[in-house]
């Protein structure tokens, strides 16, 4: 078995977990965009990428 083929099956699940993280944060974006009277400026965009590399 090559080192490739055990990886594989990690990539994947990694990409999926990314994707599935990428969705909800913009999800976030978008909700906070409606729900935010002035839309969304720096200082809520700052907020919400600070929290999503924290997390």
């Amino acid at each position: 078995m090559h080192v490739r083929e055990l990886l594989e099956p990690d990539t994947s699940f990694y990409c999926a977990i990314d994707a599935v993280t990428a969705l909800v944060s913009v999800v976030g974006l978008v909700a906070l965009a409606m729900i935010s009277p002035g839309g969304v400026g720096a200082r809520e965009l700052v907020g919400h990428v600070v929290g999503f590399f924290c997390s």
